[in-house]
């Protein structure tokens, strides 16, 4: 006799009817995560929005630059990345210059009395020569520009024959990476 129900059956069936009439929610006996997987979807593309990197990585470690204090809240933009750091001058990462009790020797200047950095500007000249070439490839005009990267107790002859030596080197626009003081 398939068509005939238990009491039992007949029991539940009524019994689920009154609850739904009710109000009554009935038991949830499995997960369901589609709720929760879009909201951390979400969450997840806001967080990787907020700390998007904006320009350059900037490579050297934490012992060896503190960064200077700002109150500037303008982002970097896209830049050729000079750090210097209590030991050397690094191009992109790459040490180009290295320093003698926090100095830049009179040996790798053009002259004694130069600000200019020899062997900084040729590397320079040819890092901006890239990033133009690559630029030019694409069909966006490029204009060199810098991004200073230096401890805060950096001596200032060492900033001054950085920012000199850029100057030869065709990158007029630079931005100096400090640390912003304002809240937010």
């Amino acid at each position: 006799m398939k068509g005939k129900l238990t009491t039992k059956e007949a029991h539940r069936m009524v019994s689920r009817y009154r609850s739904k009439a009710e109000g009554e929610v009935e038991e949830i006996t499995g997960l369901n995560i589609t709720a929760m997987m879009d909201m951390m979807t979400i969450l997840m593309v806001f967080l990787l929005k907020q700390f998007a990197v904006t320009s350059g990585a900037i490579t050297a470690s934490s012992t060896d630059i503190t960064l200077p204090k700002s109150l500037s809240s303008d982002p970097p933009a896209q830049y050729l990345v000079v750090t210097i750091t209590r030991k050397a001058v690094l191009v992109e990462g790459e040490s180009v210059v290295t320093l003698q009790n926090g100095k830049i020797p009179n040996t790798a200047k053009t002259s004694s009395d130069s600000y200019v950095v020899t062997e900084l500007e040729k590397f320079l000249n040819t890092a901006g020569g890239l990033w133009e070439a690559k630029s030019k490839d694409a069909g966006k005009p490029y204009e060199r520009q810098m991004l200073l990267v230096a401890d805060k107790d950096t001596p200032y002859l060492v900033v001054a024959s950085v920012v000199a030596t850029a100057g030869a080197a065709k990158f007029f626009k630079f931005q100096m990476v400090v640390v912003s003081t304002t809240s937010g």
